[in-house]
Protein backbone atom coordinates (compact mmCIF):
# COMPACT_ATOMS: atom_id res chain seq x y z
CA UNK A 1 0.00 0.00 0.00
CA UNK A 2 2.88 2.51 0.87
CA UNK A 3 3.81 2.79 -2.96
CA UNK A 4 0.82 4.74 -3.45
CA UNK A 5 1.15 7.08 -1.13
CA UNK A 6 2.02 10.69 -2.70
CA UNK A 7 1.77 12.84 0.33
CA UNK A 8 5.23 13.35 2.17
CA UNK A 9 7.16 13.27 -1.08
CA UNK A 10 4.91 16.21 -2.50
CA UNK A 11 5.61 18.00 1.37
CA UNK A 12 9.18 17.52 1.07
CA UNK A 13 9.59 19.27 -2.63
CA UNK A 14 11.87 19.12 -5.39
CA UNK A 15 14.85 22.03 -6.38
CA UNK A 16 14.15 22.56 -9.93
CA UNK A 17 17.00 24.79 -11.74
CA UNK A 18 15.22 27.87 -13.97
CA UNK A 19 16.65 28.63 -17.43
CA UNK A 20 16.17 32.05 -18.90
CA UNK A 21 14.17 32.88 -21.81
CA UNK A 22 16.43 32.51 -24.32
CA UNK A 23 17.06 29.00 -23.05
CA UNK A 24 20.67 29.13 -21.53
CA UNK A 25 20.84 27.17 -17.65
CA UNK A 26 20.95 30.20 -15.13
CA UNK A 27 22.56 29.40 -11.37
CA UNK A 28 18.69 30.39 -9.71
CA UNK A 29 16.19 27.28 -8.83
CA UNK A 30 12.64 26.86 -7.06
CA UNK A 31 12.22 24.16 -4.47
CA UNK A 32 8.53 23.15 -5.40
CA UNK A 33 6.09 21.01 -3.65
CA UNK A 34 3.35 18.95 -5.38
CA UNK A 35 -0.47 18.71 -6.04
CA UNK A 36 -0.56 16.23 -3.02
CA UNK A 37 0.77 18.26 -0.51
CA UNK A 38 -0.97 20.54 1.71
CA UNK A 39 -0.05 23.57 0.79
CA UNK A 40 -1.48 23.23 -2.60
CA UNK A 41 -4.47 21.42 -0.96
CA UNK A 42 -5.12 24.75 1.31
CA UNK A 43 -4.01 27.29 -1.71
CA UNK A 44 -7.15 25.39 -4.04
CA UNK A 45 -9.45 25.53 -1.18
CA UNK A 46 -9.18 28.91 -0.53
CA UNK A 47 -9.29 29.37 -4.49
CA UNK A 48 -12.23 28.27 -5.02
CA UNK A 49 -14.10 29.93 -1.90
CA UNK A 50 -12.56 33.16 -3.12
CA UNK A 51 -13.97 32.75 -7.05
CA UNK A 52 -17.77 32.23 -5.44
CA UNK A 53 -17.35 35.51 -4.34
CA UNK A 54 -15.97 36.80 -7.45
CA UNK A 55 -18.80 35.32 -9.78
CA UNK A 56 -21.42 37.37 -7.35
CA UNK A 57 -19.29 40.77 -7.98
CA UNK A 58 -19.02 39.95 -11.80
CA UNK A 59 -22.59 39.24 -11.60
CA UNK A 60 -23.45 42.97 -10.94
CA UNK A 61 -20.89 44.40 -13.84
CA UNK A 62 -23.79 44.37 -16.75
CA UNK A 63 -20.98 45.48 -19.26
CA UNK A 64 -20.19 41.63 -20.56
CA UNK A 65 -16.62 42.54 -21.80
CA UNK A 66 -16.10 44.35 -18.48
CA UNK A 67 -17.28 41.44 -16.68
CA UNK A 68 -15.26 39.22 -19.03
CA UNK A 69 -11.95 41.13 -18.07
CA UNK A 70 -13.10 41.23 -14.55
CA UNK A 71 -13.10 36.92 -14.24
CA UNK A 72 -10.44 36.83 -16.11
CA UNK A 73 -8.07 39.08 -13.81
CA UNK A 74 -9.39 37.32 -10.97
CA UNK A 75 -8.47 33.81 -12.35
CA UNK A 76 -5.28 34.22 -13.35
CA UNK A 77 -4.46 36.37 -9.88
CA UNK A 78 -5.71 33.16 -7.95
CA UNK A 79 -4.10 30.85 -10.00
CA UNK A 80 -0.77 32.33 -9.20
CA UNK A 81 -1.39 32.46 -5.68
CA UNK A 82 -2.32 28.48 -5.95
CA UNK A 83 1.02 28.30 -7.68
CA UNK A 84 3.25 30.45 -5.69
CA UNK A 85 1.72 28.06 -2.73
CA UNK A 86 4.23 25.76 -4.10
CA UNK A 87 7.11 27.15 -4.46
CA UNK A 88 8.25 26.81 -0.81
CA UNK A 89 12.10 28.20 -1.00
CA UNK A 90 13.97 29.77 -3.84
CA UNK A 91 17.54 30.79 -4.41
CA UNK A 92 17.27 34.74 -5.47
CA UNK A 93 18.41 37.53 -3.42
CA UNK A 94 15.27 38.14 -1.96
CA UNK A 95 12.88 36.54 0.28
CA UNK A 96 10.62 34.08 -0.81
CA UNK A 97 7.75 35.68 0.53
CA UNK A 98 3.98 35.77 -1.11
CA UNK A 99 4.31 38.98 -1.88
CA UNK A 100 7.48 38.56 -3.94
CA UNK A 101 6.00 35.18 -5.72
CA UNK A 102 3.42 36.76 -6.75
CA UNK A 103 5.46 39.39 -8.38
CA UNK A 104 7.82 36.75 -9.63
CA UNK A 105 5.39 34.86 -11.37
CA UNK A 106 3.29 37.92 -13.06
CA UNK A 107 6.00 39.39 -14.50
CA UNK A 108 7.72 35.49 -15.88
CA UNK A 109 4.74 33.79 -16.92
CA UNK A 110 6.90 31.46 -18.51
CA UNK A 111 8.17 30.40 -15.11
CA UNK A 112 4.61 30.21 -13.89
CA UNK A 113 4.03 27.65 -16.68
CA UNK A 114 7.09 25.75 -15.49
CA UNK A 115 5.72 25.72 -11.98
CA UNK A 116 2.39 24.33 -13.05
CA UNK A 117 3.17 21.99 -15.30
CA UNK A 118 6.10 20.22 -12.96
CA UNK A 119 3.76 20.76 -9.70
CA UNK A 120 0.98 18.27 -11.47
CA UNK A 121 3.40 15.41 -12.36
CA UNK A 122 3.73 13.41 -9.65
CA UNK A 123 6.64 11.00 -11.10
CA UNK A 124 8.76 13.70 -10.99
CA UNK A 125 8.65 14.05 -6.56
CA UNK A 126 9.76 9.91 -7.07
CA UNK A 127 12.92 10.83 -9.55
CA UNK A 128 11.16 8.70 -12.28
CA UNK A 129 11.24 10.76 -15.99
CA UNK A 130 14.78 11.92 -15.12
CA UNK A 131 17.80 10.88 -16.75
CA UNK A 132 19.89 11.72 -13.73
CA UNK A 133 19.32 12.99 -10.22
CA UNK A 134 18.30 16.52 -11.44
CA UNK A 135 15.65 17.90 -12.65
CA UNK A 136 15.63 19.79 -15.76
CA UNK A 137 13.76 21.98 -18.00
CA UNK A 138 15.97 21.13 -20.97
CA UNK A 139 14.12 19.39 -24.30
CA UNK A 140 15.50 15.86 -24.15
Amino acid sequence: MNEFFTRDKANEGVEVPLYLPTGAKSKHWLKLLGVDSGAYTLATARMRQALQGIQAEADKIEDKEARFVFVNGKQEEWKNRVLSACISAWSFEAECTEAEKLKFLEAAPQIANIVDTFIADRRLFFGMGQTNSKVSQEAK
